[in-house]
């Protein structure tokens, strides 16, 4: 279609490639149009600037439509990217030994998601190593759908290694990477909690407390552990320790209550704290004995009990 004569002095819409942005929608003889990959894929034919042109009597593109593809290995260096299997969207090829390398400056380390992770289950197979190449250490060998949410570096390096046999293929895999300071991700603050430190570096630590009423259920600080994990899960503020008010209802409330009850409620009160209850009549055709227990520390066994009539 690029050396094809369309009109006059217009060349003809060349489309927008599958996995690429277009620039430029003037095809008139002078004009250009740039394509520009999506994040992760390259050219895989043309280049990024075509221009229409005049050649020998006829009106065409400068060179072919460009098009992009997911490459099968590459070598990134910039802050954040995404790495994607050959043919992503689409299914991969058999047969395939793809190798990228993510490079970040001395200091850094490397922190890779997982987004979309789909291949044949124990034959078509991605390695991820803590290093440069395949010698160095392996963090993880993963196919079929079971990958963890991210994994870090622990150096300035990760390499990683796709191998595929020769039969039946599945979608592959979406990547994202980062490069990361050596520290820890934000732990995140309990609800109705405060965290103290804002350091998530390795071997930081953090601790929290509870709103009035509440308490953690682990008081030990969090540790930022040299694989990049907190060295316990963030605590939890639990449940209020004491109430100050409350309502006791009689069962069936708003509607009759059943006949024959005896029903007890049991109100804990702190150590030199008082009691007080309100009952609030209501027009009432049975007659029901309620009693309610306030039971204090200094003697388990011991209640105060209030009985009334209604």
């Amino acid at each position: 279609a690029s050396t094809l004569a369309f009109g006059h002095n217009e060349c003809p819409d060349p489309g927008v490639p599958i996995n690429a942005r277009r620039f430029g929608d003037n095809f008139q003889l002078g004009s250009s149009i740039s394509v520009i990959c999506e994040e992760g894929f390259i050219k895989t034919q043309g280049t990024e600037t075509i221009s229409c042109i005049l050649m020998d009597g006829k009106v065409m593109w400068s060179g072919p439509i460009p098009r992009c593809g997911a490459p099968c290995g590459g070598h990134f260096s910039s802050p954040s990217g995404v790495i994607l299997s050959p043919g992503w969207p689409g299914y991969y090829k058999d047969s395939l030994n793809c190798e990228w390398v993510i490079e970040a400056e001395p200091g850094h380390s490397i922190k890779i998601t997982f987004e979309r992770f789909q291949t044949e289950l124990n034959y078509d197979v991605l390695e991820v190593h803590d290093g440069p190449n395949l010698l160095s250490p392996l963090l993880g060998s993963y196919n079929g759908t079971q990958v963890p949410q991210f994994l870090f570096s622990s150096s300035n390096f990760i390499y990683l290694l796709f191998t595929t046999d020769n039969s039946r293929s599945n979608n592959g895999f979406k990547i994202h990477y980062e490069i990361n300071t050596y520290s820890c991700l934000d732990p995140g603050i309990p609800v109705h909690g405060t965290r103290y430190g804002h350091d998530f570096s390795i071997g930081s630590t953090v601790s929290f407390s509870c709103d009035p009423g509440y308490r953690l259920s682990h008081e030990e600080p969090l540790l930022c552990e040299k694989n990049h994990w907190w060295s316990h899960p963030l605590p939890n503020c639990d449940g209020k320790n004491e109430l100050t008010s409350g309502t006791i209802l009689s069962p069936g409330y708003p509607e009759l209550y059943p006949n024959s009850l005896n029903c007890t409620w049991t109100v804990d009160v702190t150590h030199g704290k008082g009691k007080k209850c309100n009952c609030i009549p209501l027009p009432l055709y049975n007659q029901c004995s309620m009693g309610v227990g306030l039971r204090t520390p200094e003697d388990q066994s011991k209640f105060d009990i209030m009985q009334f009539h209604l």
